[in-house]
């Protein structure tokens, strides 16, 4: 029998890796302004809760690592409301599950099809620490490599390795947070070296095989 994971909501000050995959052999994105509008709308239902340390969106899944707010900073955004909202255990898994259903919402209509969009609910392993916390980047980043044969980390263009590398502007644009990771990996220079290193290495696969436990449900 397989194991079967019951994820726990996503626990305020706290660093995750999500993810999450298309249905069967479905796309969730069919066209750049496809991608480009999953961005916005994540930046939109994310910003103040959560900080984007870095992504990856792929034809049929996406790649996260977040950090989530403080529990006080998500209690003072919800005074702000009118009238205020209380904290609830559940509520940062809820911005990224509106998200996703806004953005399948949209999708079906633009698509003219119907059903679930996203495979069960998202997955999500939580990062306890530095090394770790590199590892995800880098596989976050290395995924269109493995999945999809892209020669480099630079040569797929929704993906936050490029921000990272490049100092695009659209870093404003879709709120990636980058400071907290080139402080950990001790800068840009050492950044690319480590994401080279990595794929050397080959670290990709213990985390494939994790995944796919994940998804097991």
């Amino acid at each position: 029998m397989s194991q079967t994971y019951h994820d726990p909501p996503l626990e305020p000050n706290s660093v995750y890796h999500i993810f999450t995959h298309a249905v069967e052999h479905n796309n969730l994105f069919d066209n750049l302004g496809n991608y480009d509008y999953f961005l916005q709308k994540w930046r939109r239902f994310t910003e103040g809760y959560i900080k984007t340390h870095a992504f990856c969106l792929m034809p049929n899944h996406v790649h996260f690592c977040i950090q989530t707010a403080p529990e006080i900073e998500l209690r003072q955004l919800l005074n702000q409301n009118e009238p205020p909202k209380e904290y609830k255990e559940g509520l940062l898994s809820q911005r990224i599950n509106n998200c996703l259903n806004g953005y399948a919402q949209a999708y079906n209509n633009q698509q003219n099809r119907r059903g679930t969009l996203f495979r069960s609910r998202f997955g999500r392993i939580k990062i306890d620490n530095k090394q770790y916390f590199k590892d995800v980047i880098c596989y976050t980043h290395h995924n269109p490599i493995h999945h999809f044969n892209a020669d480099g980390y630079a040569d797929w263009a929704f993906s936050s390795y490029n921000i990272y590398v490049k100092n695009d502007l659209v870093e404003s644009q879709y709120g990636l947070c980058t400071d907290t990771a080139l402080s950990v990996f001790g800068g840009l220079d050492n950044l690319k070296t480590y994401h080279e290193q990595y794929r050397q290495q080959k670290k990709y696969i213990s985390f494939e095989e994790e995944i796919k436990k994940r998804y097991l449900k």
